[in-house]
């Protein structure tokens, strides 16, 4: 028999020792000797506490000889164990508080006792562990204590590649001759170190692949990831779609960790564009500040990343923003911003402002809000009439509305209306219109408002603006049930309006969303709303629903709507309080 470690982790109160009880308790009446430690709460003045103790059971006088060589005593303690007539089951409980000295004393039993008929069980509380404790380190040095040196290389190049890694790939890394990778591999999985999964292998445990990672010296794993880098871009011919934005993304990584700036500022930009075809503003977003942080470290920045730093900027607020960092959105156009001269480009200064105001408002800054759209209308004043102009006039007006001052609302919106449609830009006239038929409903001007909602709907529809349908259609529903017409409340809620379905990119709760580029702009709309995923009506919309369905036929009464006992004032209320925190604007 050989000295075998086991390490038994878990939560805390999740059973561990009464696990450990009950096989010591049968290693017993198999004749072993069983002999228990435990590491007290305190350790600072208590070393070696746990070892004592066995010590101690094993029928030796505690710290007789320990006289200050470290050495000969753990030499001592190891020879105690070893020299037992029978086997024996040494138990180290709550190793998560052991001392330093207790953890090398333990690092040395493993290794010494390697031949003798020991078994060493170690109980830690994982939920405490992370790759900085202590004892994350002794984990994972204690398996790794009798490998060969092409194991010990394998384990490191794994490490840098991630959690799991298929076989080609490690061989790249790695760089082995395939007999000797092929021993070192096996090794690794016959010390639990490695799991063989599908075509490749897996840590057991991300705590030893992080323990191994940072123990690597700076050079060697600069020079392994750039091997990663450089083998995962090999392969970049073959991929398509998501796979692509995946392979991107970690050719990006290793060559940023590297330290090959040039490679992973090119490579980053490249998966930031694959990431949002992708439908993953997020993965885009991190993308594209990598890309930044990078930006000052390369001479031919903008050539590797394709786009302006500027240019850049705008769509970096635009993922953050449809990955639900507003406030990053803000402060990146806020930069791209300090790029314009109002006085001579006042058109793009005023489209920046406006995407600057419509983050700073879904980032409930809402007086920075109003202060960005009001001094964008007052650059786009007097202009040539653009598509860009009446998208400015568009928000100031969508700004106003929702600041409850409908009479300004509407002024702004006549004025894009009458600029969109002599452009032909349907999106923008579709958002005035929108904008419009709410204020004037605001007003109590409801036949007037909701058939300007109605045309709104058509030209968003005319459009193929989801993001704009959405909100018409929460617009006229909301206006029918102020109007107290619930029953046409009801069903415009229910059937929202005839988007079609996205096709591509994982959405929220399992949906699939896509970007939707909208027609009728000048300039590439950053428009966080873009990113937009579409159940079989809108998302906006489903809170309207009744608790029960709309009575039918003879003898149905009207006011039957909704919950029962509620009269129609209480019904408007409650879906009110329904619909209220979902108001996109």
């Amino acid at each position: 028999m050989a000295t075998a470690v086991v390490v038994v982790e878990g939560d805390a109160g999740i059973g561990k020792t009464r696990l450990v009880e009950m096989f010591t308790a049968a290693a017993a009446v198999r004749g072993a000797r069983v002999v228990v430690g435990w590491c007290p709460p305190l350790v600072e003045d208590l070393p070696y506490a746990p070892v004592l103790e066995i010590v101690r059971q094993l029928g030796e006088p505690a710290g007789t000889e320990r006289t200050g060589d470290r050495r000969r005593f753990f030499q001592q303690v190891a020879d105690l164990l070893a020299g037992q007539a029978t086997a024996t089951v040494a138990v180290v409980e709550d190793l998560h508080r052991a001392d330093g000295s207790t953890r090398d004393l333990l690092a040395f039993l493993a290794w010494t006792l390697r031949d003798s008929a020991v078994l060493l069980i170690l109980t830690v509380r994982g939920d405490d562990l992370t790759a900085a404790h202590p004892v994350a380190a002794l984990l994972a040095e204690l398996p790794r204590g009798s490998l060969d040196p092409p194991a010990h290389q394998v384990l490191r190049a794994a490490a840098v590649i991630g959690r799991s890694s298929d076989h080609r790939l490690l061989a790249a890394v790695a760089g082995l001759a395939a007999e000797s990778l092929d021993a070192a591999t096996a090794q690794a999985v016959e010390h639990s170190l490695l799991l063989p999964v599908g075509e490749g292998y897996r840590f057991r445990h991300e705590l030893v692949r992080e323990t191994i990672y940072a123990a690597l010296l700076p050079g060697e794993r600069a020079r392994l990831h750039a091997r990663v880098a450089a083998a995962l871009q090999a392969r970049l011919a073959g991929s398509h779609g998501d796979a692509a934005a995946v392979h991107l993304a970690e050719v990006a990584h290793h060559f940023d960790a590297a330290g090959q700036a040039p490679e992973a500022l090119g490579a980053s930009a490249r998966a930031a564009v694959a990431a949002r075809e992708a439908a993953g503003p997020a993965e885009a977003h991190a993308q594209y500040e990598r890309v930044l942080r990078l930006w000052p470290e390369v001479a031919d920045a903008p050539a590797l990343a394709g786009t302006t730093r500027h240019a850049l900027l705008v769509e970096a607020a635009a993922m953050a923003s449809a990955a639900g960092d507003n406030l990053r959105a803000r402060d990146l156009v806020g930069t791209a911003l300090l790029e314009v001269d109002r006085t001579a480009d006042p058109l793009r200064a005023a489209v920046l402002l406006e995407r600057h105001g419509r983050y700073a408002w879904l980032a409930s800054a809402t007086d920075e809000s109003q202060r960005s759209y009001e001094e964008a209308a007052l650059l786009v004043k007097g202009q040539q009439p653009s598509a860009e102009q009446a998208g400015v006039l568009a928000a100031m007006a969508q700004c106003l509305m929702l600041r409850s001052r409908p009479d300004a609302a509407i002024a702004y919106a006549e004025e894009a209306i009458e600029i969109a449609r002599k452009l032909g830009a349907t999106a923008v006239l579709a958002h005035a219109s929108n904008t419009l038929g709410r204020s004037l409903c605001h007003l109590r001007r409801n036949d007037e408002g909701l058939g300007v909602l109605r045309e709104a709907l058509a030209t968003a529809i005319e459009a193929a603006d989801p993001a704009e349908i959405c909100r018409v259609s929460f617009n006229l529903a909301w206006a029918l049930m102020a109007a107290g017409r619930l029953e046409e409340a009801l069903a415009q809620a229910r059937e929202g309006g005839p988007a079609p379905r996205p096709p591509l990119g994982p959405g929220r709760g399992g949906r699939r969303r896509r970007p939707v580029r909208r027609p009728g702009r000048g300039v590439p709309d950053p428009d966080p709303r873009v990113w937009w995923h579409a159940p079989s009506r809108p998302a906006c919309l489903r809170a309207a629903r009744p608790s029960r369905a709309v009575p039918t036929g003879p003898g149905a009464r009207p006011d039957a709507v909704g919950r029962a006992g509620q009269r129609p004032g209480q019904r408007r209320r409650s879906i009110s309080r329904r619909l209220r925190p979902l108001a996109a604007g």
